[in-house]
């Protein structure tokens, strides 16, 4: 067995951070140097005592890292799966429930060997045979001690809640001894056998590869590829035609087939043909000769044959292609294999023997012309898989290995999603967990490699004939052979391959847990609260987690599944070393601080002498990630997103600078009796915070994290800072009604507890260092406090204030498109507002303080009649219908303000029409859920285009009269 430990962090016994002053300005690096040791210290999140949630798995919530590969370090797809689940994670923990993160290493059995060998070459010109098993995996060892503390490392730089204690790395002696027992469980089951069969082979490596490693590429048209091991540039995009004669035909009959692989030919066991085609009907029952060969093939007929591909015959070479091989097991045809593990032909032809397989391709080519039955070759699309490794193409190969029969449980797995045990989101992705698994194959779970876990198989002799036994121990192995057979073994070998990194990993929702022990964490935690992973494995991960979890612990090992995209970059190009567009997460996090920043701002180029492209924290780059919509396909990364969220940061920390200068001013006790607003807009930004609150709960319960995300900005930005900042400004300043600021103290304290509790989940340490100097708090840390709810609002839903407040907004709209257009960038000119309805002129006219400080206007008029308003103003409408004039005076100039208004209304028709081709081109089903929307909308638009078209005929009158009358009315 290969033994390896992996070094757990050490809980770090760390006292609080100082409160120190509040620093004027926000920077990431002081703020994220605070925090995490001391939440490790204090182990929020470790599970709570077992035996308080034993007996109610609801409330409990574990979750498992999907574990990054030892290969190198951590990238943007790592850094959007931490984000996530430490948000569930942290919700879950607020929501009372006792929560384990396990995290987790995986020892990526091809990927780090090729790494270790790459490494060996460059520094040592040495390869692992030169080296030797013993001392390579040595090696190896030491490459992932290097590289497993790195990643540790950035697992903790992004905030990561995991359980440190519980961290498992899929090489510890006691996982490899749960991964020996669990396929010494299914073999005697009889799941696993031992069988000759085909498999993707990669000859640069050696070794069997999965599906998952194997990339297909598409050819369009003929091209050359470099291909590891060939001196020169190998063509593919043909279909080769050749001739095979018909046995005993005196009319020197032929079949001509057509083939992508010319070199396999060799290895033919027989030409196919589709029984109903017409072109061989006569050919049914003979035999064709082997042009190169002294050997006689079958024509046989399946109606897996194509009659319109190619020449509707087919070479069938079950030793070197999958399809053949089923044709072959369906014929009895012979499986004679042509080329070796290093690529290289076997044959009794001289000229062929030993070539490349792409060198015997040309040679062939010539050999068939020498004899007159080549038939030339054509351009063809195919697909060629590649090994992602190495670049090598895979040559499908015999070789005998240990398989696992998924089939019983693919059929579990499938019935568990369609009677509701097992929930898949999106939802998108049913129909293929329904299509994959109907069609499961058996899975290889050998791999020829010596970084990873020996398979638990040895093999004996009895009278020439290799017996194989599967046995935790030599020990065991001999005591099993002797009970089988009735002799002792002389020697004993076990299987030099080593497991699919895949099967270990597979494993881990019950191993890491402590299986097959019925350990605590086993009986507590186990099924997994829920799966969050990349959509790119569901069939090569999480299918098989499923498959594990019912064989081998009759459970499912989760119930709910969670899906995220692949983070491509901004042009949705997928990221790639080679295009250059690859982002390290680390690079995009900035340098932790130990001290403050200074009071004058910094420049973000250069730190300790290392030059950073970006300066940006943690909490920003998990903020800007989790504003995507996840759950769909591919996430188009921009750099921009992770530099607004940093934006976002400061704002949250300059607001909360000016609210304690507040609460400095006007002490309030959060702790104390229930708000009970008497100002309409603390009664307002309540109420944002009540749909704030029932947004995030919503949102964390059905998973999609982007809708609390953007409810956090949305509330800071728009309603807090915009307008409750900005309307409560006079009121503070003046300081007269102690009252009244006393009450918008309150409020304050009271948005940003419930604000600092919902943005936890996206930017903890911010968060933390925030919550910590609210006023009157009596909780140890924000990551223990209850995520807030909709009944702890001090308000009840007033919909006459809502609605007056979005009027008012939409009215502050207007004024601002309307001030660039005008230069009117510090005025603060009169306002006029005509409503059309006398009582809502009334509720408006209560909020006129807050249109005044949101509008930046110097007075405001509210009419319902536009005979009281001038006419020298700039005119717009609002989305609702409203007419916003500000009042311009000597500014006013007819002719330039119809000039404004006509290009305004061409770009108001433009919209109306694109809207209504989109109405017009909807389906049934889509004008059933939008049409009403669309129609809402684009009634809007006409209106306004029918008052802005009104306003340019007061206008053009005006004009063409040459005189200007101020009594003249809108």
């Amino acid at each position: 067995m290969l033994t390896s430990r992996c070094s757990h962090f050490t809980r770090k016994l760390c006292t609080k951070p100082e409160l120190t002053p509040l620093p004027r300005n926000y920077d990431a690096r002081y703020v994220e140097s605070r925090w995490s040791d001391w939440w490790q210290s204090r182990a929020f999140f470790r599970p709570t005592s077992i035996s308080d949630h034993s007996s109610d798995p609801k409330q409990s919530f574990t979750l498992l890292l999907p574990p990054p590969n030892v290969t190198g370090s951590l990238h943007l797809g790592h850094a959007l799966t931490i984000a996530i689940e430490d948000a569930v994670i942290r919700w879950n923990k607020m929501e009372g429930r006792s929560v384990l993160w396990i995290p987790g290493l995986d020892h990526a059995g091809i990927a780090t060997q090729v790494q270790v060998e790459r490494e060996l070459q460059r520094k040592e010109l040495k390869t692992r045979h030169s080296l030797g098993r013993e001392r390579f995996l040595e090696r190896a060892e030491q490459w992932k001690e290097e590289k497993s503390k790195r990643i540790k490392s950035q697992i903790r730089r992004l905030g990561a809640a995991v359980d440190w204690d519980r961290l498992v790395f899929t090489l510890d002696d006691r996982i490899q001894d749960s991964v020996t027992e669990a396929f010494i469980r299914l073999h005697d089951k009889g799941m696993i056998h031992r069988q000759a069969r085909l498999v993707n082979w990669c000859g640069q490596l050696q070794s069997t590869i999965s599906d998952i490693e194997v990339v297909h590429r598409e050819i369009e048209r003929p091209i050359k590829l470099d291909v590891p091991g060939e001196k020169e540039p190998v063509e593919v995009g043909y279909l080769s035609h050749f001739a095979y004669p018909v046995v005993g035909s005196t009319s020197g009959a032929e079949i001509v087939v057509a083939t992508t692989r010319l070199e396999t030919m060799i290895g033919d066991s027989a030409v196919a043909v589709h029984p109903e085609d017409p072109r061989y009907l006569h050919l049914h029952g003979c035999r064709v000769q082997h042009p190169l060969l002294d050997i006689t093939i079958p024509i046989i007929l399946d109606t897996s044959v194509s009659q319109t591909l190619g020449t509707g015959a087919v070479k069938i070479t079950p030793a070197h292609d999958y399809t053949d091989f089923q044709i072959g097991l369906k014929h009895n045809l012979a499986r004679e294999r042509v080329i070796d593990d290093s690529g290289r032909m076997i044959s009794s032809h001289a000229e062929i023997h030993g070539l490349s397989r792409f060198q015997a391709h040309r040679t062939i080519e010539n050999l068939l012309s020498a004899v007159n039955l080549w038939r030339g070759r054509t351009a063809h699309r195919t697909v060629i898989p590649v090994c992602s490794r190495s670049g090598d193409i895979i040559e499908p190969q015999l070789k005998e290995q240990w398989f696992l029969n998924c089939q019983p449980y693919a059929q579990r797995a499938i019935e568990a999603v369609r009677n509701g045990d097992l929930q898949i989101l999106p939802e998108g992705f049913v129909k293929q967990w329904y299509h994959w698994l109907g069609g499961n194959n058996d899975w290889c779970l050998s791999r020829q490699l010596w970084w990873g876990q020996r398979i638990p198989a040895y093999w004996m002799q009895k009278d020439g004939v290799k017996h194989w036994v599967c046995a935790r121990s030599e020990e065991e192995a001999r005591r099993k052979f002797h009970v089988s057979t009735g002799e002792l073994p002389s020697e004993v070998h076990q299987d030099n391959d080593v497991l699919d990194t895949w099967f270990t990993s597979s494993a881990l929702p019950f191993i890491a847990l402590g299986w097959p022990n019925e350990t605590p964490d086993f009986k507590t935690h186990y099924p997994l609260s829920l799966m969050e992973t990349g959509h790119d494995i569901i069939f090569f991960w999480v299918a098989r987690m499923v498959f594990l979890g019912l064989a081998l612990t009759d459970q499912l090992p989760f119930n709910k599944v969670l899906l995220h995209g692949l983070v491509c970059d901004k042009d949705g190009k997928k990221m790639s070393k080679s295009k250059g567009n690859v982002i390290d997460p680390m690079e995009v996090i900035c340098d932790l601080a130990a001290t403050p920043p200074a009071a004058e701002k910094t420049s973000g180029g250069t730190k300790a002498g290392i030059k950073r492209k970006f300066e940006f924290g943690s909490d920003a780059l998990r903020l800007a990630l989790c504003r995507y919509e996840t759950q769909q396909h591919f996430i188009n990364f921009d750099m921009k997103h992770v530099e607004d969220s940093s934006k976002f940061c400061n704002k949250i920390w300059q607001a909360f600078h000016l609210c304690s200068a507040t609460w400095e001013k006007f002490p309030v006790d959060i702790r104390g009796a229930a708000i009970i607003p008497s100002n309409p807009i603390n009664e307002w930004i309540l109420t944002c915070l009540l749909d704030l609150t029932t947004k995030c709960n919503d949102a964390m319960t059905n998973l999609t994290l982007n809708e609390a995300a953007n409810g956090i900005i949305n509330f800071m930005y728009e309603h807090f800072c915009d307008v409750y900042l900005e309307c409560t400004k006079a009121a503070l300043k003046s300081g007269s009604d102690q009252e009244a600021c006393r009450e918008i103290s309150a409020t304050m304290a009271v948005c940003f507890d419930v604000f600092l509790r919902v943005s936890s989940l996206f930017m903890p340490n911010l968060s933390e260092e925030l919550y910590q100097r609210l006023p009157s708090t009596s909780l140890e840390s924000v990551c223990v406090a209850p995520f807030p709810k909709p009944a702890e609002i001090p308000v009840k839903p007033n919909p006459d204030l809502r609605e007056d407040m979005e009027l008012l907004l939409d009215i502050s709209r207007a004024v601002k498109n309307l001030r660039p257009v005008y230069g009117l960038f510090k005025d603060r000119a009169p306002l006029y507002v005509v409503l059309l309805d006398e009582s809502k002129v009334k509720r408006l006219d209560a909020l006129k303080d807050a249109l005044l400080a949101v509008s930046r206007s110097s007075e405001a008029t509210l009419v319902a009649n536009a005979s009281m308003v001038p006419f020298d103003c700039a005119f717009d409408l609002t989305e609702g219908g409203v007419r916003v004039l500000i009042h311009l005076n000597e500014r006013f100039d007819v002719q330039k303000e119809a000039t404004i208004l006509r290009t305004r209304r061409d770009k108001v028709v433009a919209a109306s029409e694109q809207l209504q081709h989109e109405i017009d081109e909807m389906t049934p089903s889509e004008r059933a859920r939008h049409s009403g929307q669309k129609q809402k909308q684009l009634n809007g638009q006409l209106q306004r285009i029918m008052a802005i078209t009104e306003r340019i005929k007061q206008l053009d009158a005006v004009q063409s009269a040459k005189a200007l009358k101020p009594d003249v009315i809108c």
